[in-house]
């Protein structure tokens, strides 16, 4: 550790500001808002037409990690991965989602997975459908399914619905088939009067009613001026003036407790640094997750290996 631990080796010239973790890979965000996943990829998780794990071999990192497109013109602000999935939240408030779909959990009304194929990413992957006149604020994603809050405050959530996680009253699954998505996915109910808060809630003042998309003007001098408990993501109050003045609500659910780190899965952890704009990942690296182009269990043994 220390020292010793090298940090990833990104394209050059690309600045991270923010990274998601999900079970089997890493995805990162950069200062321009374009988006590099690498790990596990037998369900297309990386998005980037292929089947083939990134990060476990030489020549893999670097200058030749390649960039997950997800539309012309469009700039990432947040990413979350679950177990094969990852979904992105976009600069114009859409919501698309790549890998792993047997469950639904992608939101497309089927059971193919994307991103694992060629002219299934870019402008070829659809944002996905929550409602007439509703679009997505934030996204939780878990093991086979996916949540989303919606900017009326609503929660929905489509996917793997066998033991009820996505709060129904059933075990059918959502999003899997024809309409089950869009307005015929209901919000869960969560009891009278009780609203959903979430860290990095845009509300009151978020798309559909923003008339204009907001530039993405994030430069790595803005980072050094803040306080680590404010990281989580840091460049957000900046795109919405009045995101301090978010109303008083009562009750209210938390959906992310901890709102000052980005959740680790599994046996891995990446720390992004607020001065060198380095980023460190260590443990399990399985598929070659930790970005070090060969597999290797950092601070971490199994089975006396």
């Amino acid at each position: 550790m220390g020292n010793y631990l090298p940090a990833i080796a990104f394209p050059t010239g690309v600045v991270i500001s923010s990274f998601g973790m999900a079970w089997y890979n890493v995805a990162v965000i950069s200062s321009t808002g374009s988006l590099y996943v690498w790990g596990y990829n037998q369900f297309g998780n990386l998005g980037v037409g292929h089947s083939n794990d990134i990060g476990d071999s030489p020549s893999e990192m670097g200058d030749n990690l390649v960039e997950t497109m997800i539309g012309s013109g469009r700039d990432v602000m947040d990413v979350r991965g679950g177990n094969f999935h990852n979904c992105v939240l976009l600069d114009n408030w859409d919501m698309k989602c790549f890998g792993s779909n047997g469950w639904g959990e992608g939101g497309y009304g089927s059971q193919s997975s994307r991103g694992d194929e060629p002219f299934e990413m870019g402008n070829y992957l659809p944002a996905i459908n929550v409602g007439s006149g509703k679009n997505v604020i934030n996204m939780q994603l878990g093991y086979r399914f996916t949540c989303v809050i919606l900017n009326d405050d609503s929660l929905k959530c489509f996917g793997q619905n066998d033991l009820g996680q996505l709060g129904y009253g059933d075990t059918e699954d959502r999003g899997d088939d024809s309409n089950e998505m869009s307005d015929y996915l209901s919000p869960v109910n969560l009891g009278v009067g009780v609203t959903v808060m979430e860290c990095s809630d845009y509300s009151p003042t978020m798309a559909p009613s923003i008339s204009v998309v907001p530039t993405l003007t994030i430069a790595p001098t803005y980072m050094p001026s803040l306080t680590p408990p404010t990281m989580a993501p840091t460049y957000k109050p900046t795109w919405s003036p009045s995101f301090s003045a978010a109303p008083t609500k009562a009750p209210v659910i938390y959906i992310e407790p901890d709102c000052k780190t980005r959740l680790s899965f599994e046996d891995s952890m990446c720390a992004l640094s607020q001065t060198n704009f380095q980023m460190k990942c260590w443990g399990d690296n399985g598929s070659g997750k930790l970005g070090f182009s060969y597999f290797l269990f950092v601070n971490y043994y199994k089975n006396g290996i």
